[in-house]
């Protein structure tokens, strides 16, 4: 019967010891191995989230040192704002879109407060539908326009970082003269 015992707990012991060492085998050895993935992961992450493609903006109107900048594709209004030293002191609200992807070879006006205030009240007259910021139901109450083209418009966009005129709608699919014939009295960029 002692015997029995002294084997049960001998038993116990190497069941606990093989335990013990596998759990430090396991850890040991996956450790590294997510540590790599996680590597990959944001590498690939880096390398197709941002472009070392240098585009060239002008900036002018009221920000402290107008002119020509280089920046990163990809980069938004307010990046350009900045590397041009900021806006004047005198601009109480900036009325343009400081969010919106900047385009090679643009041209960027930063205006005045009355050009501003003009700007946002002949805006608000206006039932022009502006196809760089106008939303899928917005797009579709353009005659001819329907969901699938409203979609296509968006997509267009945001691929090629806006329309640069409103005669560009016509580079999306399915949209040709005709059909901008029919909204081009409807529409602004």
């Amino acid at each position: 019967m002692e015997k029995n015992r002294i084997y049960y707990a001998i038993f116990i012991a190497l069941v606990l010891i093989c335990g013990i060492i596998y759990n430090i085998s396991f850890y040991n050895n996956k450790a590294p191995a997510i540590a790599e993935i996680s590597e990959v992961t944001t590498q690939a992450i880096t390398t197709s989230e941002f472009s070392d493609k240098m585009i060239y903006v002008q900036i002018s109107g009221e920000v402290n040192n107008p002119g020509v900048y280089q920046l990163k594709e990809g980069s938004r209004i307010f990046e350009a704002v900045n590397a041009a030293g900021g806006l004047k002191a005198t601009i109480i609200d900036c009325p343009i879109n400081q969010a919106r992807i900047v385009r090679d070879g643009e041209m960027i006006y930063i205006p005045t407060n009355n050009e501003a205030a003009d700007l946002i009240y002949s805006n608000s007259d206006s039932s022009l539908i502006n196809i760089n910021t106008a939303n899928k139901q917005e797009l579709m109450t353009l005659p001819g326009i329907g969901e699938a083209k409203a979609v296509s418009i968006i997509e267009y966009r945001e691929k090629n970082s806006g329309f640069s005129t409103i005669e560009d709608i016509m580079k999306v699919a399915g949209i040709k003269q005709a059909m901008f014939d029919k909204i081009k009295e409807h529409i602004t960029n």
